[in-house]
């Protein structure tokens, strides 16, 4: 069945990017180049502007202006969360960009990580989620491929089964590939993931602009996108599983404005930054991965915990661990 066609003012939607408006040479302009960085709507702008006139301030001072930038954090984090389904707006952590962030996820699951353990990448990645990876190997880390199907150029699931070891500690995957737009049955590759005690890493920068995300639907344990691929301002966002962020250390720290305790106020969560720029606070992001039971790494990080919880993210807790 064919759809229906849908009745659309194009010209009423091309008046909300002033980009669109742009002249070279007496020419419209035409931007070719969407994976680069989408134009953004009006509304993306003033609300931008606002930010800067009315709220910008470091995070946790008992000034107005401190206070409402805490206040729209909590409310663009909520809204992150609703877009990828997640169960809490504490799960979302901003950063720069997707390939930032997953370099600092990568530093910080490093500390937790031995010579011979491996993490398995598959050939359908854009390097942003291949080269944070690749930089463990310089302490020892074996870094796998899972193959591809041609000339369909659709994962190998069968390939990344036989990759997968006892040693396994994390499979990255894409969501959609940038290049040939395949996408991986990521339910699929998480239980084959989770069976062998490993976390899902999942890239969604390239199908964040095209289609619904539900991370409890895909049931994995992180998951990197970039608003500024679908109209947004140019910031990463990042969703993990909720508890596997308590008790890590972090890879870069600061200070808050002020004393929130002594203001008798609650401190900022500090895996977060400006909601109105890429650039990080000074306290974003702190990002660290999971502690091992007993204070040692297990072989299998939180197995024993999946096997009796529908949701692992319910039964990783620091106190389980």
């Amino acid at each position: 069945m064919i759809p229906a066609a849908i009745d659309l003012d194009l010209q009423s939607v091309r008046r909300q990017f002033p980009a669109l408006g742009l002249r070279i040479d007496g020419r419209p302009v035409v931007y070719l180049d969407n994976p680069a960085g989408t134009q953004v709507p009006q509304r993306v702008i003033d609300r931008t502007t606002s930010y800067w006139q009315t709220m910008n301030a470091n995070q946790g001072g008992v000034f107005a202006t401190s206070e409402r930038s805490d206040a729209l954090m909590l409310e663009v984090r909520a809204a992150a969360a609703a877009f990828v389904n997640a169960d809490s707006p504490e799960e979302i952590v901003f950063g720069p960009n997707m390939t930032t962030l997953t370099f600092a996820v990568s530093r910080a699951i490093a500390r937790e990580l031995r010579a011979g353990d491996e993490i398995l990448v598959t050939r359908l990645e854009h390097d942003g989620n291949v080269s944070p990876w690749l930089a463990l190997q310089e302490q020892g880390i074996i870094v796998r491929f899972a193959d591809i199907k041609t000339p369909e150029c659709t994962l190998d699931l069968d390939d990344l089964r036989r990759q997968l070891t006892a040693r396994t500690r994390l499979v990255a995957v894409t969501h959609a590939s940038n290049v040939v737009g395949t996408i991986p049955d990521l339910p699929a590759v998480a239980s084959a993931a989770h069976a062998v005690g490993a976390w899902m890493w999942v890239d969604a920068v390239h199908y964040g602009p095209h289609g619904s995300i539900d991370v409890q639907a895909l049931d994995c344990d992180f998951l990197v996108c970039s608003s500024y691929k679908f109209y947004g301002p140019h910031l990463g966002i990042l969703y993990g599983v909720a508890n596997c962020w308590s008790g890590c250390g972090p890879t870069r720290s600061g200070r808050p404005a002020t004393s929130c305790r002594a203001a008798g106020r609650p401190a900022p969560r500090t895996m977060r930054a400006s909601p109105a720029c890429s650039a990080p606070s000074s306290t974003s992001p702190i990002l660290a991965g999971r502690r091992w039971s007993g204070g040692k790494r297990s072989r299998r990080p939180c197995s024993e915990s999946r096997r009796t919880s529908r949701r692992w993210r319910r039964a990783c807790s620091p106190a389980s661990n």
